[in-house]
């Protein structure tokens, strides 16, 4: 850490970078020059931060994004309007229609034109707080296929617990059979 020093000294600038303590707990330290008032370069300031906890989460949410993104059943977060904005690999098994396709078009074009109003049933349950049950429904594959699912449909919220988004998971229940 020393030579990080004398560089920050050398050249003025502030060194950044993450490092994992002795007893496993992550960190980031900061070196800057230390200026006097009278702009004197007289030294330099180590902060030390603690990042752990960040870290940890960080490698929860790739986990979770992982599972999400490999998984057999279709999951799909829609914004209020069933605007598509994330698909993943399940979706695209289940339904024929790769992610950069999906995510131009409106989660009511999979939807048979018996079940339309569901969409709307949904939204307005979720808005409402209410615990939605999961339930069976049908869906339109890019071939024109009918499939059965069992769909299950969760608000998500933006920090001030606003419901902004959802996501909908279904499965094909074809493959229940």
């Amino acid at each position: 850490m020393a030579g990080l020093g004398k560089g920050v000294l050398k050249d003025l600038n502030t060194v950044e970078m993450e490092i994992l303590s002795k007893d496993l707990i992550w960190h980031i330290i900061r070196i800057l020059p230390y200026q006097t008032t009278t702009k004197l370069i007289d030294g330099v300031v180590i902060n030390f931060f603690d990042v752990h906890t960040i870290k940890r989460a960080e490698g929860k949410i790739r986990r979770l994004a992982t599972v999400l993104e490999d998984a057999n059943d279709a999951v799909v977060v829609l914004d209020l309007k069933g605007r598509i904005l994330a698909w993943n690999k399940g979706a695209q098994r289940m339904y024929g229609w790769t992610e950069p396709e999906a995510l131009q078009m409106n989660y009511s074009d999979l939807w048979s034109k018996d079940r339309k109003k569901e969409f709307g049933e949904i939204v307005h349950e979720l808005v409402q707080s209410k615990t939605l049950k999961s339930f069976k429904t049908r869906r339109i594959t890019k071939e024109g296929k009918i499939l059965d699912t069992w769909l299950t449909a969760s608000a998500l919220t933006d920090t001030n617990g606003r419901f902004v988004e959802m996501a909908i998971t279904e499965r094909d229940l074809a493959w229940l059979a």
